[in-house]
C-alpha cells in the first residue's frame, strides 16, 4: 500500500465521494470536466444532515454509517498504510443518502433544475474516463512483442507480478508465455544469454498500488550491458528495451583484442 500522504488521502477522498476518477494503480485524479460537482455533492449531504436534525436517532445512524469505516481506516494507516479507494466504498452508501435528503429537501421550483443539472453534470464529468489511461497498458506490450518477438528471443519482467500479467494478455495476442520469465541478478542474467547469443526484451512496468523502483533505477542496471537496440513505451507505466548481448560481448571482445 502506499503511504499516506495528504496528496494520496485527498485523492482517495475525491475518488470515493467526489465524483473523481483515478489510475487504479497509481491514484493520481484524472481531469474533470465538473470540477464542482464533488462540492455540490458536499453541499447537498450538509443540507441532508440540516433536514435530520430534529431526528437525532436517525441522523447519528447515518452518520456514523459514514464515518466509522474512514476514521477506522485513517487510525490504522498511522502504523501500516491501508488507505485505499475500495476499502471506502461501502461508506458512501450514506453519504449519497444524505445528498440525497439534501437535493429532496429543496424547494419544488429547483429540486427539477438541480436534479436535472446535477445528472448532466454526472455524465459529462465521466467523458474523461474513457480518454484517460487508468491502468498500465500491458494489452499494447503484449501486443507489440507478439509482433516484433523472433524464434528464440527471451523475456524478462522486472518482478514475478509484471510477468504474471503480460503471460495472462500472451495467449490473446499469440505470444508464447513460456519466454516470458523475471530475475533478481541482472549481471548472472546479462552474461548468460551474451553467452548464448540469444536476443533479449527487458520489461518494465507496473501492475499493482505498491510503492517500487524507478524505471530509470532499474532500467540502468541493464544499461550497463550497453545501449538497446530498440525502445517502445506503452502508456505511462510501461516500458519495453531490445537488446542483442551476444553482439554487444563481440564487440568488446574485438576492442579488447586491439
Amino acid at each position: 500500500m502506499p503511504a499516506s500522504t495528504l496528496e494520496h488521502v485527498w485523492s482517495v477522498i475525491a475518488a470515493a465521494y467526489l465524483y473523481r476518477a483515478s489510475n487504479i494503480t497509481t491514484f493520481v485524479l484524472l481531469p474533470t470536466s465538473v470540477p464542482w460537482l464533488g462540492a455540490a455533492l458536499v453541499g447537498l449531504a450538509l443540507l441532508g444532515v440540516w433536514r435530520l436534525k430534529a431526528d437525532a436517532k436517525l441522523l447519528s445512524v447515518i452518520v456514523l454509517a459514514m464515518l466509522a469505516m474512514p476514521a477506522a481506516l485513517a487510525i490504522l494507516s498511522i502504523f501500516q498504510p491501508i488507505w485505499v479507494t475500495r476499502y471506502l466504498l461501502w461508506s458512501t452508501g450514506p453519504f449519497f443518502v444524505l445528498a440525497g435528503l439534501g437535493l429532496a429537501s429543496l424547494p419544488r421550483s429547483l429540486y427539477s433544475v438541480v436534479g436535472t443539472t446535477l445528472a448532466v453534470a454526472a455524465i459529462i464529468n465521466l467523458v474523461p474516463y474513457y480518454r484517460s489511461e487508468t491502468k498500465p497498458r500491458w494489452d499494447l506490450a503484449a501486443a507489440y512483442l507478439a509482433e516484433n518477438v523472433q524464434p528464440g528471443d527471451v523475456i524478462i519482467a522486472n518482478n514475478a507480478s509484471a510477468r504474471y500479467v503480460l503471460a495472462a494478455y500472451a495467449d490473446r495476442y499469440r505470444l508464447d508465455r513460456t519466454i516470458v520469465s523475471t530475475t533478481r541478478d541482472v549481471s548472472t542474467t546479462a552474461a548468460h544469454f551474451a553467452l548464448s547469443q540469444q536476443r533479449i526484451w527487458v520489461v518494465y512496468g507496473r501492475t499493482g498500488q505498491a510503492t517500487m523502483a524507478g524505471e530509470d533505477v532499474y532500467l540502468q542496471n541493464w544499461l550497463a550491458f550497453g545501449d538497446p537496440v530498440s525502445k517502445a513505451r506503452f502508456g505511462k507505466d510501461i516500458v519495453a528495451m531490445r537488446f542483442e548481448l551476444g553482439r554487444i560481448s563481440s564487440a568488446n571482445q574485438q576492442d579488447q583484442a586491439k
